[in-house]
Formats: C-alpha cells, structure tokens, sequence
C-alpha cells in the first residue's frame, strides 16, 4: 500500500529506517495486513511499532477481523496515517524515480502478484511502451524482525563484539 525509506548515516549510524504498510491475499480469502515504522523520530512515544492482522471479507462486503484486532488495529492505522503524511510532504526529487518509472511515488497503491510482478502496466516518462515492473528482496516490504535487529545493531542494543568476556 505504501513505502518509505530513509538511509541514516550520520554519527558512524549506518541504518535503513521505514515506514510501511502492505497487504497480502492468503488462502481461501483471508488477507494479512502488516504496518511498520521504524524510523527515527524525536517523539519518544513514535520509536518503533508494528501491527500484524487478519481478517476474512464476509458477504455483503464486511470485513470479520481474526485476533488482536483492538491493540493491533489502532497501531495499524496510526501507522498508516503517518506514512500517508510522509508521502504527502515528500518534495520532487523523493518522487521523481518513481516519477520517471510511471509508478506512483512511494509504491503507494502498487499491487504486485507472488512473482512480484506488478499486476497493473505502467508508463515511463521516456514514451517507452508500457510496462510491468518486478521488485527485488531489496524493494518489497522489510520483515517485522529484520526492522528490529537492524535497529538493535544500529543504536548498539545488539552487540556481536567477540572481545567481551563470558561467564
């Protein structure tokens, strides 16, 4: 549904922040929803959230939540309100790869099929012919527990200095 990443190197920091929002078709019908924000704010009451639910459309188009709806649900959605915030305030040259590409800026609203392939064609600037694009690892959303272990290693919370002694 949305991406934004941001490189920190600042002050020997070398770490790869994001706020994203995705959503995934499973098996008979039910859909995953995953939210993300890792990066780092001033806001000590923003540091890092994550929000994981499912949920199954019943007739009539409603939607029947599976567990942790309550907690995960408001996550979910100040996630998400924040994401749609960044790319709103994002200037030109943060959109324009994705500008020359054809793809809406920040792969807000992209939907890619399980060989992550766009389902949809898209325009490039250039007049090329249109065309479907196919992400990377690098590109698609990053993992709950990835987030958090480059977070950990990045502010030295995890720590793999062989030189400390053991007990």
């Amino acid at each position: 549904m949305g991406s934004f990443r941001y490189d920190y190197d600042d002050d020997g920091i070398q770490y790869e922040g994001g706020a994203e929002v995705h959503c995934y078709k499973g098996k008979q019908g039910i859909y995953s929803l995953y939210s993300s924000w890792s990066l780092l704010t001033p806001n000590l009451h923003r540091p890092l959230m994550f929000a994981s639910m499912r949920f199954k459309m019943a007739p009539g188009g409603y939607l029947s939540f599976f567990q942790n709806y309550d907690s995960d649900f408001k996550t979910f959605k100040r996630t998400a309100r924040l994401l749609n915030r960044l790319i709103d305030m994002a200037d030109s040259e943060d959109k324009a790869p994705y500008l020359a590409l054809g793809v809406p800026p920040h792969l807000y609203g992209i939907r890619i099929d399980k060989n992550n392939i766009t389902v949809n064609r898209y325009v490039p600037e250039d007049d090329s012919p249109s065309r479907k694009y196919r992400f990377t690892d690098k590109q698609l959303p990053k993992p709950m527990m990835e987030c958090i272990c480059d977070f950990g290693i990045a502010s030295g919370l995890i720590n793999f200095d062989n030189a400390r002694k053991r007990s």
